[in-house]
């Protein structure tokens, strides 16, 4: 059994990779420029809800579904786009310990919050369906999670690209954490931790998927058999 239809109803969320695809606009500045894989299930003739969010944390994400299913569960198909977890720090501040930490330190820290949110959406007993998108699933912590499916454990990989560890998200610009990263994080993270995706793919922003991106998407989640545990 597929786990999309024609008739299927769906919901989209995420942070700004569960938006589409997104650029410069002549008269708008930076936006959204097309609904990537909203479209392309519309198209297929999905009914479908998108409730992402450009720069939101996977917190922000899990309260928005969490209030929406209170008043609406009635969707054959969640499908979380994952962002990075750093995000769930904001303000970096009032958490700004985790960045003074050496490499390994960092990395442990890193999938523990990883897997708190996993917990989080765990705990909603509702399939949901997810995706790496900045940030690539963590295979080993989904296995203690029932609920959580990985369909696609990274975009990036799945386009044929190279994913980075630690996607360097707004976190990087932050003053506070600039000050305060440890030299060997300094070192780890300009070394490989820096995304060098293709214009194929990811342009116009080059940090992105593009519509073309959202199509291969859209491809392979209507290709994808619903796991029989999901089922039951």
């Amino acid at each position: 059994m597929n786990l999309i239809n024609k008739d299927s109803k769906v919901l989209i969320i995420g942070s700004s990779w569960g938006c589409g695809e997104w650029g410069d606009s002549i008269t708008k500045g930076y936006r959204q420029l097309h609904p990537g894989l909203e479209f392309y299930l519309k198209e297929y003739g999905c009914n479908v809800t998108n409730l992402s969010m450009g720069g939101i944390s996977n917190s922000k994400i899990f309260h928005r579904l969490n209030e929406h299913i209170q008043v609406n569960n009635s969707y054959d198909v969640i499908i979380w786009f994952q962002t990075d977890p750093l995000r769930n720090l904001k303000p970096y501040a009032d958490n700004i310990e985790i960045f003074k930490k050496n490499k390994e330190d960092f990395i442990v820290a890193y999938d523990e919050l990883l897997d708190s949110i996993y917990d989080k959406f765990n705990s909603l007993d509702l399939p949901i369906y997810c995706l790496g998108s900045d940030t690539k699933l963590n295979l080993e912590l989904l296995e203690k999670y029932p609920n959580l499916y990985p369909v696609i454990p990274s975009i990036i990989e799945m386009l044929g690209e190279v994913q980075v560890k630690i996607w360097p998200s707004d976190w990087i610009k932050d003053p506070q954490v600039l000050k305060s990263l440890s030299h060997p994080l300094v070192d780890y993270l300009h070394s490989e931790c820096e995304p060098k995706l293709s214009r194929e793919w990811f342009f116009p922003d080059g940090l992105h998927p593009n519509r073309k991106a959202h199509k291969k998407i859209f491809e392979y989640l209507i290709d994808f058999k619903r796991p029989e545990s999901s089922l039951q």
